[in-house]
């Protein structure tokens, strides 16, 4: 690993903190298995995504900004199917 890079992804304790948190959404997850249609999934992003301050919204974590490029073309997509 390019040790250059490492500080992305911050501390140790962070990453167990973050590791934590994933596992403890994962167990809520199975503890809830309701099927959703992709549609309503994807609805179900864009209003988490509209509770972001604008500013978190604009911020280019990830130098080609692909992860919410490829969520606005989805949405994107959705918002055509319903006129």
């Amino acid at each position: 690993m390019n040790t250059k890079d490492s500080s992305r992804f911050g501390s140790a304790a962070r990453l167990r903190k973050r590791a934590e948190a994933l596992a403890a959404y994962e167990a809520w997850d199975r503890a809830h298995p309701e099927p959703m249609d992709p549609a309503a999934a994807v609805a179900t992003v864009a209003s988490l995504y509209r509770l972001l301050p604008e500013e978190a919204r604009r911020r280019k974590d990830d130098p080609d900004f692909e992860g919410v490029g490829r969520m606005l073309d989805a949405l994107a997509l959705l918002g055509r199917s319903h006129g």
